[in-house]
């Protein structure tokens, strides 16, 4: 993706809609696992004793026991060990994509996160399917990706989808050893390339150290080939996490403009299927700075998928949301210019201001009134923006609420209609792919093609393949209990395809 998207490879491909990241680059070794020890104290990501104890202050995290670390030895290794697992059972069973010159990484990394859990969108190119879903629009490299999308888009297929910010390592590891998938958006750095900008990237493990503290960071990266797999320092990882940049680096005038537009603040999504453990509740005042971003973005992207929708048969769908989407942006829009490009520079002008000013204390009297007046205008500054940032957030998050009736039946139709398109390029072996699909995943599959009977036949030949994948796993009768029993079932088919239908359940 392109950093001026704010989501992806680099900020030159959306301008020249070039890739620069052609050369092959090593695949980053994976750091041993760590000898068990004692433990003792980490820093940022603390480890206590049996008594509670431990030294350094962790970053501030939504989790209430997160930043915590393992009460004994004993638990720390089970840590280990359920990270190491979380590692190998991801590439175990997901396919690496590779995004190519697309704008596409955070539509990539979850593709590639739903084709390891069965649903055939997986593999160098299958990744389209999800994001054309998603990111309509064939501007340049493409428009942006928001976590919001993304999370949208993961719910409406059937799956656990959440975001949260603010998160720390320990977050992270967490939602490793409980199984599920997560996807960060990093202020992500490249040696072959000083545009590497925004971008989405699937954790799939962790390292520690000697005393449990995190040291490195497994990454599944959608740039693929060489890049598939690679490992980050920890510190390297959190500065890459935090305070993120629609750039990072000034390459260009366009690029100083994007250094001012604040994106995220150390933002996880977190995904799963129904069967899996469930997720956490979000901290709302965590995920509260997200809002305008979501806003603004998934509006933009909405305005095209209404489009789609109205395209392939869903009217009045698509035209609420083209109406919910076009709100989203105008107002979502607002709200990023006054909370995020302001209201967050205010704030960062503010420490700023705070940290000049504290070093001219320790001059002469004249310096130290100015050091003073600085300390003043900068926390000042810093109330006014955190006010600006707050109230437009709290507009945003309160707006998303209010547009999701008009928005959310063009995108379950849009993600409908993807799956269908997924299957339905599979469809002599679509079964093969879903075969490692939990028997939650192929009910969801199955509820969102077959839709209650409102349906085309490709929808119902898409439901097809997913009840043949069900009777191969000795689930089907399972399933048509879950949509309402046989009957019910066959009712949702038409000719020949109900004959199909009943013909499955006699065999």
């Amino acid at each position: 993706m392109s950093a001026i998207s704010g989501y992806g490879n680099n900020s030159w491909n959306l301008i020249n809609n070039t890739n620069t990241f052609g050369v092959s680059q090593p695949v980053a070794k994976e750091a041993p696992a760590p000898a068990s020890t004692t433990l003792n104290s980490a820093d940022d990501y603390m480890v206590t004793d049996a008594a509670g104890s431990a030294n350094g202050s962790p970053v501030l995290s939504p989790f209430a026991k997160s930043s915590k670390g393992a009460n004994s030895s004993a638990e720390l290794n089970l840590w280990r060990e359920q990270e190491a697992a979380a590692m190998a059972n991801y590439k175990e069973n997901v396919i690496p994509a590779r995004q190519g010159a697309y704008n596409s990484c955070g539509t990539t990394s979850l593709a590639m996160i739903l084709g390891g859990k069965g649903i055939p969108v997986q593999g160098e190119t299958d990744f389209h399917f999800v994001d054309k879903a998603i990111r309509p629009w064939n501007i340049g490299a493409g428009t942006p990706t928001s976590p919001g999308d993304i999370v949208k888009y993961a719910k409406a297929v059937g799956m656990q989808a959440e975001q949260y910010s603010k998160c720390d390592l320990e977050d992270v590891a967490r939602q490793l050893r409980s199984g599920h998938n997560v996807t960060v958006l990093l202020d992500y750095e490249s040696p072959y390339s000083p545009t590497a900008g925004v971008h989405y990237v699937n954790v799939i493990g962790v390292d520690r150290d000697e005393s449990g503290k995190i040291s490195k960071v497994h990454i599944s990266n959608p740039w693929g080939g060489s890049n598939a797999f690679e490992a980050i320092d920890a510190d390297d990882f959190m500065r890459q996490w935090s305070n993120v940049k629609a750039a990072r680096n000034s390459v260009g005038s366009i690029e100083d403009v994007l250094l001012a537009l604040p994106v995220s603040e150390r933002t996880m999504i977190v995904t799963d299927s129904k069967d899996g453990k469930e997720l956490e509740a979000p901290n709302f005042m965590n995920n509260l700075g997200q809002a305008n971003v979501n806003a603004v973005l998934g509006g933009v992207n909405g305005m095209a998928a209404g489009v789609n929708a109205m395209k392939t048969g869903a009217i009045g769908a698509g035209l609420g949301q083209i109406t919910g989407s076009v709100i989203n942006t105008v107002v979502g829009g607002a709200n990023y210019i006054v909370g995020n490009l302001i209201g967050k520079n205010m704030q960062e002008g503010g420490d700023k201001l705070i940290e000049i000013g504290t070093k001219m204390l320790e001059g002469n009297w004249l310096s130290r009134v100015g050091g003073h007046l600085a300390r003043f205008f900068g926390n000042v500054s810093k109330a006014i923006g955190w006010v600006l940032t707050t109230l437009t957030n709290l507009s945003s998050t309160l707006l998303l609420k209010l547009t999701d009736f008009l928005t959310a039946p063009g995108e379950k139709h849009n993600a409908r209609e993807s799956i269908r398109a997924a299957i339905m390029e599979h469809e002599n072996d679509a079964a093969i792919y879903m075969s490692k699909a939990s028997f939650e995943t192929k009910c969801e599959l199955a509820k969102l093609l077959l839709n209650d009977g409102k349906n085309s036949v490709d929808d119902q030949k898409a439901a097809i393949e997913v009840l043949i994948a069900a009777r191969e796993a000795g689930e089907l009768e399972q399933l048509a209990q879950e949509l309402g029993g046989k009957g019910r079932l066959v009712s949702y088919f038409k000719e020949p395809q109900s004959s199909d239908v009943v013909s499955m359940f006699a065999g």
